[in-house]
């Protein structure tokens, strides 16, 4: 059975230290988080075309809705959502570690 895509959402990411703050590599699969307020809920499918750094082709991404930060939420915290990529070695993984691979265990604050 095939799963309906709530949202289809493009991200262009033109930095490191963006990209670093909102990657979420504890995720299976890796994920991102994506400020805003949306109405979706944990569970929800949505697609995402992703463009890295300095790069013009557009990653595709099917993930899913795994964290979500509601306007208003403590300590101020950004709201958004998290999306758990589904591809276990997918390209946008594997893109986005290999460009953070000196900073991916740091202790700088993320999303």
């Amino acid at each position: 059975m095939m799963t309906k895509v709530q949202s289809i959402f493009s991200l262009v990411i033109k930095d490191e230290a963006v990209l670093h703050r909102i990657y979420m590599p504890f995720l299976k699969n890796g994920g991102l988080f994506i400020d805003g307020i949306r109405s979706l809920q944990i569970g929800d499918s949505v697609f995402l075309l992703l463009q890295l750094i300095d790069h013009a082709e557009r990653i595709p991404i099917a993930a899913k809705v795994v964290w979500i930060t509601f306007l208003g939420a403590m300590e101020n915290r950004t709201p958004g959502i998290g999306i758990q990529f589904e591809e276990s070695e997918g390209e946008a993984k594997t893109q986005i570690e290999y460009l953070l691979a000196t900073g991916l265990d740091t202790a700088t604050s993320t999303f």
